[in-house]
């Protein structure tokens, strides 16, 4: 009977037994024992260890181990057993007499046990993930017990994802707490696991048949600069990106199954095989890869080769089932990859969807994406899932998605075979209790959220605090799912694989006038009506949390800026200028913010992002009290000087442009096309915004390069005009300081829609930090025009890219016109 509950679903048997008690502590001393079994391992061990210590911190005492205990004595005993990897979690609990505890399960399951007596039984509550510097295990809720007894019932239970549940890989230890167990391997370890680098690296002895055709050329594969690192993860580095194996090859087929066999027989313990795609592109254009996959794109818009990557997977792994049958073959759905192929797949490959699952709730893309996750269903038996929920790292303001994020999650796991899950996090309390209730949903998604989350606020700052916790939390929810966040750039992305990250502040437009006053007021409650000192505590660890959000909001000028990214009037503008001292203010105190080592580049992007969309006044320095504030803070010695720099360059003086004929004044091309066909165009005089020419195109998409240096800020400008106002026609820029031809981040201008009849002047300043092993040395710039009418002109001028640590603000004006004369020049004449 026990075998079969632990076999069949993912119910829970909770039945009482006569005794109705069973005593671990009584009076701060120990009433029981945990047998340990001679023949068990380490880690069992570690589970053990792990009771005991948070036992400790309630009862202020531990259980003694042993090998043997007496008849009089309460024990707790251990069955366990070997089981497949698909039902390693399942565990359960019974009394078999009055004196004996008995966990049935495997190693692993075991914890989950101890998990479910110390949180259900005993009360600890694991809300947040200690953070060194900040706060430690007491951030968590420990019940300060004389006794410790419980309930003698039978219970069991297992996870609903039943084979990997994880969150952010920085937590790996912590999120056990969760039952939180990563069992599917680390991503894009196809140079680990299928043409391992330590093979083929160092000796140069890469098979040329699997090495792909990239641009018309055969790839060479560099040697490593030095020595391969030990550790897999890190000798993989340079082997992990920008090239795929040819799978139209019979070779790259054959040695990955030679290479896997050999690799399986040296570590009969391994249960995974990872044959993900590499990172970034780089997928084979030779005659047999093209000729497969022709002009197919999938739903992100990428050459679609599924068929042929698909196809070569399950030709792995038949190969290799037939002599290890269970093994399972982890691959991530991504990119070219993404669809699934027109084949049901080998029942043991387990395909990762890369899907930002918050972007299922939107009305266009979620409906796309479901049918996607469909059509995988009928091609696998079991699906992982890679999901994007990142929150500090790369985000201004909490992502919060509990309601919303966690039906979508108990769909997957009810709906559509999900047995697998990684979530990109981030482990501060940032997001509050996003992480635990993510990997409560994976366990169970009957989980009801509003109970858990009613119980999360009251055990972290306590009953009277907890509702307004509750509604400062379900208040950024609405935030995220409300509809003026789909008007933002940032929400532009959302067809895109991910949702941008590290976008830099456009996802904070939807905030409204009042709304961070609101904000702090429900946070003010929460640390007012704290009432003990470790709630109290947590109390201002949340509150730091939001000012973060606040700081960062206010030097970008968030409630200022319409969600669309563009000022409505010049008293719109004159605001923004007026508000510039308290963005400056809050700026200084965010560099000072104890959690901005959290942020992927310590706030610099978003600080340079915020100075850059002040050029959002440009449109309005024809009115004399903008240009009589702007005029003020480019000769006031108390705004940065590369803030100054910029005002000066609006208004007129002189600097050196990074970009060569930028202005079309030379009868040479400015830059070449990258993966999509170039502006179709040409220099045309017609319309001008700097000297005689500017270049007049339609729909279409250009890249160029500027050399950039670390920890300096740029200034990019550029003109826009078309002769009416166009309904749908829409100007993009994306800025991407890079290494090489790799960018290391994205600054965006997205779908931003020209007024007809004038010259419109886009600005962005871009920095990058300096990174040991990563250093920056150029910007790519790209252009792109799209949804204009087929015969309806654009034209394109004046594009600079000005050093503002570089700039001389001793200079005098130049002779040349300032951005506000040539607006007015061109309206009413000289």
């Amino acid at each position: 009977m026990m075998k079969r509950l632990l076999i069949v679903g993912a119910a829970v048997l909770s039945l009482p037994l006569a005794g109705g008690e069973f005593v671990l502590v009584r009076d701060h001393q120990p009433e029981a024992v945990i047998v340990r079994d001679a023949d068990a391992s380490g880690t069992l061990d570690r589970h053990i260890e792990f009771f005991n210590a948070e036992l400790s911190r309630c009862a202020k005492t531990a259980l003694p181990v042993v090998k043997e205990a007496g008849a009089d004595r309460n024990r707790i005993i251990f069955r366990l057993e070997k089981r497949p990897i698909t039902e390693r979690d399942a565990f359960a609990i019974d009394f078999p007499d009055a004196r004996t505890l008995r966990i049935t399960g495997t190693e692993d399951s075991v914890r989950w046990a101890f998990n479910h007596l110390l949180e259900q039984e005993i009360g600890i509550r694991w809300l947040l993930v200690p953070m060194k510097g900040l706060y430690g295990p007491e951030i968590n809720h420990y019940p300060q017990l004389k006794d410790v007894v419980l309930k003698a019932e039978s219970f069991s239970d297992r996870p609903a994802v039943s084979v990997s549940r994880a969150v952010d890989w920085r937590v790996t230890g912590f999120m056990a707490n969760w039952n939180g167990f990563r069992r599917t391997a680390d991503s894009h370890m196809t140079a680990v696991d299928v043409f391992p680098v330590y093979k083929y690296a160092e000796n140069s002895s890469w098979p040329q048949e699997i090495l792909p055709v990239i641009d018309g050329k055969k790839l060479v594969m560099k040697k490593p600069a030095k020595p391969l690192s030990p550790n897999p993860y890190i000798a993989k580095g340079g082997y992990d990106q920008r090239w795929q194996p040819c799978w139209s090859h019979p070779e790259t087929a054959r040695l990955a199954i030679e290479n896997i066999l050999e690799n399986l027989k040296k570590n009969p313990q391994k249960e995974v095989v990872n044959l993900d795609i590499n990172d970034n592109g780089g997928c084979c254009q030779c005659g047999e890869c093209l000729k497969a996959v022709g002009d197919k794109r999938n739903m992100c818009g990428y050459p679609d080769y599924s068929e042929l990557y698909w196809g070569w997977v399950n030709k792995v792994a038949d190969a290799v089932t037939k002599q290890y049958p269970d093994v399972l073959f982890s691959a991530f759905a991504y990119t070219e990859v993404l669809n699934p192929p027109s084949f049901k797949l080998n029942p043991r490959v387990f395909p990762r969807l890369c899907i930002e699952l918050s972007t299922l709730i939107d009305p266009v893309w979620g409906e796309k994406r479901l049918e996607l996750i469909r059509d995988w269903c009928d091609r696998a038996e079991m699906l992982d899932l890679y999901d994007y929920m990142r929150g500090i790292r790369f985000f201004l303001l909490p992502r919060i998605y509990f309601r919303s994020h966690s039906r979508i999650l108990a769909d997957m796991a009810r709906q559509y075979k999900l047995r697998g899950a990684y979530l990109e996090t981030d482990q501060t309390a940032f997001q509050g209790p996003q992480q635990a209730l993510i990997l409560k949903m994976l366990w169970n998604p009957d989980t009801d959220v509003e109970a858990f989350l009613e119980d999360w606020c009251e055990h972290a700052v306590g009953k009277k605090a907890a509702p307004y916790l509750r509604e400062y939390y379900q208040r950024w929810e609405d935030y995220w799912t409300g509809e003026d966040i789909r008007k933002t750039a940032w929400y532009k992305t959302v067809r895109n694989a991910y949702m941008q990250l590290g976008e830099c502040n456009t996802h904070t437009y939807a905030l409204k006038k009042g709304d961070l006053k609101k904000f702090r007021a429900l946070m003010e409650k929460v640390v007012e009506l704290a009432e003990t000192p470790e709630q109290k505590n947590r109390a201002q660890v949340l509150m730091q949390a939001y000012e973060y959000s606040e700081l960062a909001a206010t030097a970008a000028f968030s409630e200022i800026i319409p969600p669309e990214g563009r000022l409505l009037s010049a008293d719109n503008a004159l605001e923004l200028l007026e508000a510039l001292p308290e963005a400056l203010q809050a700026a200084e105190k965010f560099r000072k913010h104890p959690l901005l080592p959290f942020n992927s580049n310590q706030g610099k992007s978003m600080l340079a992002a915020a100075n850059g969309s002040i050029g959002l006044v440009i449109p309005f320095l024809n009115d004399p009290k903008v240009r009589e504030r702007a005029e003020k803070y480019s000769n006031d010695p108390a705004i940065p000087a590369t803030l100054r720099a910029q005002f000066k360059i609006w208004l007129g003086f002189k600097a050196d442009n990074l970009i060569e004929n930028g202005s079309f004044e030379e009868d040479k091309p400015l830059a070449e096309p990258q993966w999509t066909r170039p502006m179709e165009g040409e220099r045309d005089d017609r319309y001008a915004s700097d000297g005689k020419y500017a270049f007049r195109t339609g729909n279409g998409y250009y890249v160029l390069n500027a050399k950039m240096e670390p920890d300096k800020n740029y200034l990019f400008l550029c003109d826009v005009y078309l002769e009416k106002g166009s309904g749908e026609g829409r100007f993009s820029y994306h800025l991407g300081p890079a290494v090489g031809q790799i960018p290391q981040n994205w600054f965006y201008g997205k779908d931003l829609i020209p007024t007809g009849g004038t010259w419109n002047t886009y600005s962005a300043v871009v920095s990058h930090p300096a990174r040991e092993g990563r250093m920056v040395d150029n910007l790519i710039i790209r252009l792109w025009l799209d949804k204009f009418e087929s015969n309806e002109p654009v034209w394109i001028d004046n594009l600079r890219l000005y050093c503002l640590d570089d700039f001389d603000l001793s200079a005098p004006p130049s002779e040349e016109k300032n951005l506000f004369q040539k607006f007015w020049s061109f309206l009413f004449g000289d």
